[in-house]
This record gives structure tokens, sequence and C-alpha cells, in this order.
């Protein structure tokens, strides 16, 4: 799938990983709308994108806005990139359900509705490419002192394997790295061996997953400072 003159929907796309990947997919020729809910990060990736990309506020966890936003945008790629939730002590088992329950409608969720607002359009086009962002802590053996984020991105992984076979025009893909090295690290975690992963290799895979026509419904786990590993 080509991204040159495609309409692309990133979200959480206001800062770090969610500005870069937008940003990435706009220098390729894509007209992006960049989501978030962080009203100043959001008009700084529309001014770094220029023409190419339009800000627009979205709780991901608003499912009627996200179903209205996708319906407009009628994207033909998606990213689902928004994520995070609540910080140590407000987590499970600690925290009010409220709490834990929107980690878990903001990592897996909102994905889930996004990507059903976003078929139909995709298919009428004929062709269409999701990509979920999910992280290390639902393959790897530290889940952050934070179950439901990991329970969520492990969620996702297993959404994005599901719909394999859902339809030969829409590929779902997702990409799972370990930390990556945006201004959310601290000085301590950046200095870490391996060092986190630079954010040209998330968006790498990202623009991988889009345009390769032989992958559907698979996850890619890049690790710090290794190969990038293709899930079955």
């Amino acid at each position: 799938m080509d991204i040159a003159d495609s309409t692309t929907l990133v979200t959480g796309a206001a800062v770090g990983t969610g500005r870069a990947i937008a940003l990435a997919l706009a220098r390729r020729g894509a007209t992006v709308v960049a989501a978030d809910i962080d009203d100043p990060g959001g008009r700084e990736t529309q001014r770094l994108g220029g023409s190419a990309v339009r800000y627009v506020h979205l709780d991901v966890a608003d499912g009627d806005g996200l179903g209205k936003l996708v319906g407009d945008v009628a994207p033909t790629i998606l990213v689902n990139n928004a994520g995070g939730g609540a910080r140590a002590p407000w987590r499970y088992p600690d925290a009010a359900s409220e709490l834990w329950e929107l980690t878990l409608t903001v990592n897996l969720v909102a994905a889930m509705r996004a990507t059903q607002a976003a078929l139909p359009g995709m298919r009428a086009a004929g062709a269409g490419a999701v990509v979920n962002l999910a992280s290390s802590a639902a393959w790897g053996p530290d889940a952050h002192r934070w179950p439901e984020y990991a329970v969520a991105k492990a969620g996702l992984l297993r959404f994005t394997t599901a719909m394999r076979d859902f339809d030969p025009r829409v590929r779902i893909n997702c990409l799972a790295p370990d930390w990556i090295a945006t201004e959310r690290l601290t000085a301590a975690e950046l200095a870490t061996e391996p060092p986190p992963i630079p954010l040209a290799r998330i968006t790498e895979q990202v623009e991988r997953l889009v345009v390769d026509d032989t992958l559907s419904g698979r996850v890619v786990v890049l690790d710090r400072g290794r190969a990038p590993v293709l899930l079955a």
C-alpha cells in the first residue's frame, strides 16, 4: 500500500512516538490527521508537519467522539498509538476500578473502536492498513508493575492476530517495542544498556507495516539492541 497521497489518522500524536510517526508519514506524502488530548503538543506537531498535518483534539476514551472523528476522516491508514494511563499509586490493585478500567479503554478498547469505525471506509476504498502500537509489557518479563497496562497491550497483540483473515483488502498489524527514547524517559532510563530504541527505528517499522502487502495479522517485536522479530 502506498503512503503517498493517503489519508492517515494517528492517535496520541502530540508528543514522542505518535508525533514522530505522524511526521514520518507526512514526509512520505500522506495527509495526516494528528489526534490527541494534549492541545499544545498537538499544535506543535501540526506546526512541525506544515500543511500535511492537521491537529484535532480527541480523547480516545470517548467512544462517540472517536467514532465520529474516524468516520469524518475516513482514513486508509490508521495508526492506533494512543496509550498510557494512571501512574502509581493509581494503578491496579490499589486504584479504584474506574481508573484501571480507563487504562484498558485507552490502550485496547479505543484501538478496537477506531479500527471498527475505519473498516467500512477502507473496504469501500479497496485497501487499508492499520498499525497498532503495543509494548514490551505485553511480551517481556517486566510488566512495569502495571498489570492493567500489560493486559491491555497483550490484548492488542491478540486482537491484531485474530483479525488476520478478516478481509484481504485491509491489513492489521502490530508493533510491540521495548523502551523508546522519548522525552518521557528520565536521564537514568536513557543511559541504560542496551539503550532505548531511537524514534527512527519505530517510524521505520511502522512504515514497513503499512507498505508491505505480505504482512497481515502480524506482530513485530522490537527489542533494544536487537533486530526486529516477526512473530507468527
